[in-house]
């Protein structure tokens, strides 16, 4: 990959497989290097619209921004990623992403017990997640977090695993859709599922965000593999200080482990991410399809010092 105004190299790889089937071959270089590509040209764009003067700035560029800030997880972060998604509607009210950009602001707020009022915020969330169908009945990532907004708002998990599913009929061959929808599925009592889902697109995307590792951790902790899980969460809680829903992940798999030092720091790092975080909060805003999942969670939140 060359970028023609520089001159340089942008990205090149080499790809060595045993051809049993030729076409199984194709298919899957084809997917590696196609999500390759979006993230090494996305990464190039985002770079391009801070060195643009704001004068030249247009919808696209304040998209971009707002997505690397909203995937910091922090709350000062997440609300300059919908102040740029605002911008790009002031410049395109028609852009379907931009919307869509909003309602996960909105839920990252809610479930991070960030807004004064979360169900307010999860409110907000379904207005803008709609008005990005609206505007874009075709736009996937419309459709993909339309399903997050069901999942955190009404906790119906069959309709948003099916509207991400719809996404995913639009754009079968995109990593960031197939990862949303492993999301989805640690919530909807899939967890085996969301594990295999997240190693495909690990492979297929060698930039994902680290929000990733959230995912993988809480599927892991949902199946009592708290080892394999630790390894995960420990990551976020240095890469995403501020992420309170996943350090409450993290607190409860260090009680399962017995490491009760390390789930009493956790919960004070929670209080800082986030005063409003509370086992109430956990409670009643995560979702949980299975029963017997969130009182596996809230039992070892609450073990590790969280209260109400």
């Amino acid at each position: 990959l060359i970028d023609p105004h520089a001159g340089n190299e942008l990205w090149s790889d080499r790809y060595d497989r045993h051809i049993r089937d030729i076409f199984e071959v194709q298919d899957e270089i084809s997917l590696l290097i196609v999500n390759t590509l979006v993230g090494e040209i996305t990464h190039q764009q985002h770079l391009r619209s801070y060195q643009k003067s704001e004068a030249r700035v247009n919808a696209y560029d304040h998209f971009l921004r707002a997505v690397e800030l909203n995937y910091r997880m922090g709350q000062d972060e997440v609300r300059a990623a919908r102040a740029e998604a605002e911008r790009a509607l002031a410049c395109d009210d028609g852009f379907s992403r931009a919307h869509a950009l909003i309602a996960w602001t909105h839920i990252s707020e809610g479930s991070n017990a960030w807004a004064d009022d979360t169900g307010a915020a999860f409110d907000r969330a379904h207005a803008a997640a709609v008005a990005a169908v609206a505007a874009g009945p075709r736009e996937p990532f419309a459709h993909a977090v339309l399903g997050w907004v069901h999942m955190w708002r009404d906790q119906a998990f069959e309709r948003g695993l099916a509207a991400q599913r719809r996404a995913l009929e639009v754009n079968p061959g995109s990593a960031q859709l197939r990862s949303m929808l492993a999301f989805s599925k640690t919530y909807a009592g899939r967890s085996v599922e969301a594990i295999e889902d997240l190693g495909q697109t690990m492979r297929l995307n060698p930039h994902y965000p680290e929000l990733y590792h959230v995912f993988l951790g809480r599927a892991l902790f949902n199946l009592r593999r708290y080892d394999e899980a630790i390894a995960h969460l420990e990551r976020i809680r240095t890469s995403q200080p501020r992420h309170a829903n996943a350090l409450a992940q993290t607190a409860a798999c260090y009680a399962a482990l017995g490491q009760v030092g390390n789930a009493q720091a956790t919960v004070r790092e929670i209080h800082m991410a986030s005063p409003g975080y509370s086992l109430s909060h956990a409670r009643d805003f995560v979702p949980f399809a299975d029963p017997d999942e969130a009182t596996h969670f809230l039992h070892h939140l609450e073990a590790a010092g969280l209260t109400d």
